[in-house]
């Protein structure tokens, strides 16, 4: 007879006569939810890259995730296209973690390793239990969100679980000889995580700890520092992989780490200051009020939700996790001290490490992952606790009674977080993309400034084969020597207007105000102008300082080059992300096209309405944001920000050319691809619409 999922673990309270082994301790629940609700386009920040970085065998931005790509890599070459597939790997690293932990908790649930079988084959409520405690741990916000797309952090979260199970599995052995493999294996989990987002270095101090508590005289013996040197030594140097794999030249090479001087920048996070980013001090913003707040606010929202449908029964998870940590104190002061030594490692001094900037541009609870999997080991050894307890003490009647109100707790919290954390329809940053893509002519250059209008072109471009020839240039990338030789190397004809020895030995330089004169084109039919329209023999861009008193950034110095060698023979755009302070002196040379904003050679046209509208209307596909079932993301409320901007823009010229009713109707338009009442818009886009509804009207 075999059972699976929540429904096994209450056939196994009301029939103990099961076999505890009949069935899959791993509810099926959690893979179902992963796989349902996976992404299966790219989605915002840096999924896309890492993607990229997994189909080709590319090496991402530092600190990167080696361990990630060769597992992506390795899951698309037997799968197939790496879109919904590596959500899907996504998923099922989140399931293993969830798993690893289960595995920690029954451990020290049924203490002993001689008699751990046998004691666990007596306990089906505790089984029952532990079932639905994980259900209830999946269910959480940030597990489930960092399940459905592919980034390390979900990775770093199952190291977190696989270091807290070895640990566990060490102390059950601490009479036995071959308890130093045990320490072998925690390096070895230490060092690999080094490739994968480096988060759990900051449980070292809590591993050390937790050898003190069970055995401080280990740490006098050379052999446990050995073993624990030896595994983490050889997990560092996986790293090394990194160096072949950038001597291929793969589509991503970030910094091109293909000597062991580079491999050290990169490692070092050189491109980012270096020093391995160790910035405690002083605080980017205040300590308790702001940054222990958010790692607060973040834990209330996993573990202390009162705000969904089924109010205060959120609370449930919370309230197990500290029951869970007050009964395994009372039954094992020893772990639970241990794992308050992890946890504290990987919440406070995690709010130190990565000292969270006040209104940062992107939510950093992806870093408080590994804190919420210690907390899970809590709620798991709670909620298997109560029920081994109920059972054992009021019987069958009761324990069902408990039982039905952890299912209630886990009602709450999938209708909480599931409208939140459905990603399957979420295609808002592809379209993005493609969008953005779909608006430039043939073999253009195009700068973008951000992960959003970076990534998801260099995948669709990298993966897809869509629009490989446009050249996307980060205009903050040009600073680093890796980059514009890397465009120069795969494209031998592009205007840098550089050598690569001259571009390795670029600096800022001294600069004040001055034109810089860029040759005029003589044809105006090019840039969709009338053939009357008089084109400057000249262009003139008036470029102030962009660095310091008066220093000129070398990503400025490039893209000058880039503009003077090209002499606008490829089409020249600029992505409607790159802000107004960056480049600031080709401003009156844009002229607003969709999401890019053309390089024309005259400041005498900035829009043009038909090709603003051929974008608008015609190329951009804008699925999902009618749909009220598809969550709206902080960062697709930008994008959308920015389609009504555009939009506007149009209007504002069909109005101004006596064309009303296009007007109203391009209104209309707009409204039904994205309703107002789907997104959040500030109230100068709201009052601009107001005037123009009036306007429209008369």
């Amino acid at each position: 007879m075999q059972r699976s999922g929540i429904f096994g673990g209450v056939m196994k309270i009301l029939a103990p006569s099961i076999p505890t082994n009949s069935y899959p301790t791993l509810p099926s629940t959690i893979a179902i939810s992963s796989s349902v609700t996976a992404s299966r386009a790219i989605p915002w920040w840096d999924t896309p890259v890492y993607a990229l970085a997994a189909y080709t065998l590319g090496v991402v931005h530092p600190p990167g995730s080696l361990l990630l790509t060769i597992l992506g890599w390795l899951v698309t070459r037997v799968l197939g296209p790496p879109d919904f597939i590596l959500s899907l790997t996504a998923g099922a690293i989140g399931v293993i973690t969830i798993g690893v932990n289960l595995l920690a908790a029954k451990r020290v649930l049924f203490e002993g390793a001689q008699n751990f079988a046998a004691n666990f084959q007596k306990k089906p409520a505790s089984v029952g239990f532990l079932s639905l405690g994980v259900v209830l741990l999946g269910s959480a916000s940030t597990l489930w969100q960092y399940r459905t797309k592919f980034t390390p952090y979900i990775l770093t979260a199952c190291f977190t679980a696989l270091i807290l199970w070895a640990l566990v599995r060490w102390k059950n052995h601490l009479d036995d000889t071959n308890h130093f493999t045990w320490l072998f294996i925690v390096g070895l989990l230490v060092g690999l995580d080094f490739s994968v987002h480096r988060t759990n270095l900051l449980l070292i101090p809590g591993i050390i700890a937790w050898i003190l508590i069970f055995r401080p005289k280990v740490l006098l013996r050379w052999k446990t520092w050995s073993m624990l040197i030896a595994g983490g030594v050889l997990g560092l140097l996986f790293h090394l992989l990194l160096i072949p794999m950038a001597a291929a030249d793969p589509a991503l090479n970030f910094t091109n780490p293909n000597t062991l001087s580079r491999f050290w920048d990169y490692v070092a996070l050189e491109q980012y200051g270096g020093s391995f980013l160790v910035d405690l001090f002083p605080r980017t913003a205040p300590f308790w009020a702001y940054q222990v707040m958010d790692f607060l606010d973040t834990f209330a929202a996993n573990f202390f939700p009162a705000d969904g449908p089924l109010g205060w029964v959120g609370i449930l998870p919370g309230l197990l996790g500290f029951f869970g940590f007050g009964v395994l104190f009372k039954q094992d002061w020893r772990t639970a001290a241990g794992t308050v030594g992890l946890f504290g490692c990987m919440s406070l001094v995690a709010v130190l490490y990565f000292n969270l900037p006040e209104n940062y541009i992107r939510p950093i609870s992806r870093h408080y992952l590994p804190s919420f999997v210690l907390f899970g080991f809590w709620m798991l050894y709670g909620t298997g606790f109560l029920g081994r307890e109920i059972h054992r003490r009021f019987g069958t009647i009761p324990v069902l009674a408990a039982g039905v109100i952890v299912i209630t707790g886990i009602t709450g919290s999938i209708l909480r977080n599931y409208p939140e954390r459905d990603m399957s329809q979420h295609r808002f940053a592809e379209d993005f993309a493609r969008n953005m893509l779909r608006s430039l002519p043939q073999n253009a250059i195009l700068f973008t400034s951000g992960d959003a209008d970076t990534f998801p072109l260099w995948y669709l471009q990298g993966v897809e084969g869509y629009r490989q020839d446009i050249t996307v240039c980060n205009i903050y990338l040009l600073m680093t020597p890796w980059f514009p030789q890397q465009i120069l190397r795969r494209n031998l004809d592009f205007p840098m207007g550089m050598t690569a020895e001259e571009i390795e030995n670029l600096q800022a330089i001294s600069w004040t105000d001055s034109t810089v004169r860029l040759p005029g084109d003589p044809n105006p039919v090019k840039y969709g102008l009338g053939d009357t329209v008089d084109m400057p023999d000249s262009v003139m861009l008036n470029v102030p300082p962009t660095f310091g008193q008066g220093n000129l950034f070398i990503h400025d110095q490039v893209l000058l080059s880039i503009l003077k060698a090209n002499r606008w023979k490829r089409p020249v755009y600029v992505s409607i992300g790159v802000g107004q302070s960056t480049a600031a002196y080709l401003t009156p040379y844009l002229r607003l096209e969709g999401l890019v904003r053309r390089a024309v050679p005259t400041n005498s046209v900035r829009t043009d309405a038909g090709i603003l509208k051929a974008n608008l209307v015609e190329k951009y596909r804008y699925n999902g944001f009618d749909d009220s079932t598809v969550p709206i993301d902080a960062m697709t409320n930008w994008a959308a920000q920015n389609y009504y901007t555009m939009f506007l823009q149009l209007i504002r010229e069909e109005q101004g050319a006596g064309r009303r009713i296009v007007a109203q109707t391009t209104l209309d338009d707009l409204e039904t691809k994205i309703p107002p009442d789907r997104i959040a818009l500030p109230e100068s886009v709201t009052s601009r619409i107001d005037s123009l509804r009036q306007v429209l009207a008369e």
